[in-house]
C-alpha cells in the first residue's frame, strides 16, 4: 500500500491518501485532483509516480520585495533562502541544510531563542526535473532526533515522520522564531 500525506492548502488539516485505492486512470496522470474531506477544497498534487510531493502552495505573505512565482516546483529558481526577523536573508545550500543554533547546525538562526534545539529541522534543496525544491523535516534523520519544541510550517506543527515540500511564502516556526521561505 502506498499512502501520500498532503497538507491542505485550505484548512492546513494533514491528510493521507491511499494510492492502491486510486483508478489507473487516474494514477496516469501527472497531477492527482483529490477534495479535502475536511474543507472541500480540491488539491491539485503531483503524482508521486513522477515525483514525490507532499503539500500544496500556500497562502502566506512572503517580504515585498520578493517575487513570488507559485506552483509545486519552479523551474526558473536559482536560489532559495529563509527571512530571518530582522529582514535578513539566509541563503540555503544545495543539499541539506541543519537550522538550529549555538554553533551545532549549518545555520545558527537564532542564539537567544532557548525554545529552538541546537541541531532543530532539516531543509534539503534539490534540483528536479520540474524545479528547485525544498522539503522541511523534523524526523531526526539529518539532526540527530526530532526537535524537543517542535516544527511549524504555516502555524501547524509537523509530525516527526512528516516530510514536506516547502512553496513559496511558507511560514516556518522553529522555537519562537519564525522564517520566510522564499526561492527566486
Amino acid at each position: 500500500m502506498s499512502v501520500l500525506k498532503v497538507i491542505c492548502s485550505n484548512c492546513q488539516a494533514k491528510l493521507s491518501f491511499d494510492l492502491g485505492k486510486m483508478s489507473p486512470a487516474a494514477l496516469a496522470k501527472e497531477f492527482l485532483n483529490i477534495s479535502c474531506p475536511n474543507c472541500k477544497k480540491l488539491l491539485k498534487i503531483k503524482n508521486p509516480k513522477f515525483e514525490q510531493t507532499v503539500v500544496e502552495p500556500s497562502q502566506a505573505k512572503p517580504p515585498e520585495d520578493v517575487t513570488i512565482v507559485q506552483g509545486m516546483g519552479n523551474p526558473a529558481a536559482k536560489q532559495a533562502f529563509l527571512v530571518l526577523p530582522d529582514g535578513k536573508r539566509l541563503a540555503l545550500k544545495p543539499g541539506v541544510n541543519i537550522l538550529g543554533k549555538n554553533g551545532h547546525a549549518d545555520h545558527d538562526i537564532n542564539n537567544a531563542d532557548s525554545y529552538l534545539s541546537r541541531r532543530h529541522c532539516a531543509l534539503e534543496l534539490k534540483q528536479t526535473p520540474s524545479g528547485l525544491r525544498c522539503i522541511l523535516s523534523d524526523d531526526g534523520k539529518h539532526t540527530g532526533k526530532p526537535s524537543t519544541n517542535g516544527t511549524f510550517l504555516n502555524g501547524k506543527r509537523l509530525d516527526p515522520d512528516d516530510a514536506v515540500i516547502l512553496s513559496n511564502g511558507d511560514t516556518l516556526r522553529i522555537g519562537r522564531t519564525e522564517l520566510a521561505f522564499v526561492m527566486i
